[in-house]
């Protein structure tokens, strides 16, 4: 699963909402921190000075599209109605606490962003309002089980999310631009956007892409951060590091990459993906539950699946895999083939250790005890990418807020979006590959910059080595459908 770096409010926001949801029970897969996160974790929070409408905003739960962006500006947010109507005043008055309503009697400060109770920028209110329970924006803090109100009144609010929802998407209109980008249109621009109100709506926006120009400025970035010696934040992954020093390899049964698709409601493992230090397989099967074993559903409340998650439980079962369907005890095998055991280090790009855990909880279940090590073995490397890049880079170098890390986004960034595993995450092998690149990358970076080898031949630090490349012959008979998982 990928991981992707959050403010500590949206972070523990976001985990509520999975227990809301019944994803599994409070308590269970909180964020694993680093050794040194745990000791500076105090610190860290009085040092970092998030925005407040990143707070405020942290608890959307989908994905903006244009069509809902261009809504912003007509209509009132969700359930406005609903917390001003006198219907829900048994919720509002016992809910609403003095830390949510400190905008309450302020004036509205406007279209800028507002960082640390200072405004960032010109652009005032036009009408000067005053924010009250009527001009002002509700906003519900599940985290804190709350609600609170938003900055700005209700016009400057909605005015204000759709000029950060084109400044994120590169949506805005050029300096003196008035015609619609889109191909032979004619049309005014719209709204500061560069396209027209039709073409604008029927945009189709994907955030894990960015233009040639994005590429360039957050490849420009990480060599800014390389240009230092890396050092590894974790006793775990200075042991990895040594172990690897003097080595050419280090083989699967010592150190190994794990990714796995499975559901998030259901914790039923789909798909299970190791690959070695090398990017090698390991092992690429399906799993087959044996008669009687349900995974366990980490919802307290039977709730039937969703039409998204069906939808992706069969696209994950339709994947190609060259060890074909696994039942739990061909897997035993297979891991004890390779010497796998409770001592094997686990390598894993997320947050959350969910990867290994739900692989040993699964094989407990078939009746396989001792198989696998506990979470104490579990690295995560992203972690180790975000401390360094934090301490060269800082936390705001990439449009006020932290170098992007989630895997689909960071690694056609450094090894070229022709490389043979760009685009083609969420198959669980995929994903153990590219991080074994990653970590190959990352032990190469905590070496001085004159004795690096593998940095040397990136494509962040040698940008025209991207370019096409021969596809296999593998590629060519692989089925139809799994044009994003080709066998490797």
């Amino acid at each position: 699963m990928q991981g992707r770096k959050q403010v500590r409010v949206a972070a523990l926001s976001h985990y509520r909402k999975h227990v809301q949801r019944g994803d599994f029970p409070d308590g269970h897969y909180k964020p694993l921190k680093s050794i040194e996160e745990d000791r500076r974790s105090e610190a860290e929070d009085n040092e970092t000075k998030d925005s407040e409408d990143e707070v405020e905003n942290s608890e959307d739960s989908e994905p903006p599209t244009t069509e809902s962006a261009a809504a912003w500006l007509n209509s009132p947010p969700k359930d406005q109605e609903d917390l001003r109507a006198g219907k829900t005043s048994k919720i509002l008055l016992p809910s609403a606490r003095a830390e949510g309503l400190y905008h309450l009697g302020l004036k509205c400060p406007g279209l800028e962003r507002v960082v640390d109770g200072l405004v960032v920028g010109t652009q005032v209110c036009q009408n000067n309002t005053t924010i009250t329970f009527d001009t002002g924006v509700f906003h519900r803090v599940r985290l804190l089980n709350h609600i609170g109100l938003k900055t700005r009144c209700a016009p400057c609010d909605a005015r204000f999310r759709f000029n950060e929802f084109l400044r994120n998407f590169l949506l805005g209109a050029e300096d003196g631009q008035q015609i619609c980008s889109h191909e032979s249109c004619i049309n005014s621009v719209w709204e500061g956007s560069k396209f027209c109100k039709e073409h604008f709506r029927n945009l189709k926006i994907d955030p894990l892409l960015f233009p040639r120009a994005e590429q360039e400025v957050l490849r420009a970035l990480f060599k800014e951060a390389a240009s230092v010696q890396w050092h590894p934040k974790t006793e775990a992954m200075a042991k990895i590091l040594r172990m690897k020093s003097g080595k050419s390899t280090i083989p699967a049964s010592q150190v190994v990459n794990i990714d796995l698709e499975f559901g998030w409601g259901s914790r039923e493992v789909y798909q299970i993906g190791l690959a070695d230090l090398e990017a090698r397989k390991v092992l690429d099967c399906l799993t087959k539950y044996g008669e009687g074993v349900v995974a366990p559903s980490s919802s307290p409340l039977p709730a039937p699946p969703t039409w998204a998650q069906l939808q992706y439980e069969q696209k994950v079962k339709g994947y190609y895999t060259q060890d074909g369907t696994l039942c739990a005890k061909q897997v035993v095998e297979k891991l004890e083939k390779i010497g796998i055991s409770d001592n094997t280090i686990f390598l894993s790009w997320a947050i959350w250790g969910f990867d290994l855990s739900y692989l040993r909880e699964w094989l407990q279940q078939e009746g396989f005890h001792d198989v696998l090590p506990g979470n104490e073995n579990l690295y995560l490397l992203l972690q180790e990418f975000r401390h360094n890049l934090k301490e060269t880079i800082g936390t705001t170098c990439y449009k006020g807020k932290g170098f992007p890390l989630s895997l689909p986004v960071v690694f056609p960034l450094l090894f070229g979006y022709d490389h043979e595993l760009a685009g083609r995450n969420h198959h669980a092998l995929v994903d153990a590959k590219q991080l074994a690149l990653m970590c190959l990358l990352f032990i190469d970076l905590c070496k001085p910059p004159h004795e690096r080898v593998y940095w040397q031949g990136s494509v962040v630090n040698n940008p025209g080595i991207a370019g096409k490349r021969q596809r296999n012959i593998d590629e060519f008979f692989s089925p139809s459908q799994n044009k994003r998982a080709r066998p490797m």
